[in-house]
């Protein structure tokens, strides 16, 4: 049976706020990470310009797997939601190998 190697990375839910603070809404958005099914996070924002009938718009944990690989510097495959954190998993950082001959 062959084991595929994954690297994980923890945020704690305020440092991944502060994380999407800095980093994707840079504008002084308000914005929430929220917890769905307890397993799952979405990314809320809210828009004070949107009446009753308008939901506010959010991204899925799943919808940002591309954007926070560019943040992290690995390629993410998944994400899961733990009791007082957000785990990100993805392909481990490993040197490329040397195409160049020893001699």
């Amino acid at each position: 049976m062959l084991m595929k190697r994954v690297t994980c990375i923890f945020y704690s839910f305020d440092e991944f706020h502060d994380l999407l603070r800095r980093t994707v809404f840079t504008h002084g958005e308000n914005f929430s990470v929220e917890v769905k099914d307890r397993y799952f996070w979405r990314a809320v924002i809210y828009d004070p310009n949107l009446d009753d009938s308008q939901e506010e718009p959010c991204i899925s944990d799943f919808e940002a797997l591309e954007g926070l690989s560019k943040l992290v510097g690995m390629k993410l495959s998944n994400t899961h939601v733990s009791y007082n954190g957000i785990w990100l998993e993805g392909e481990p950082l490993l040197p490329r190998p040397s195409t160049r001959r020893r001699k």
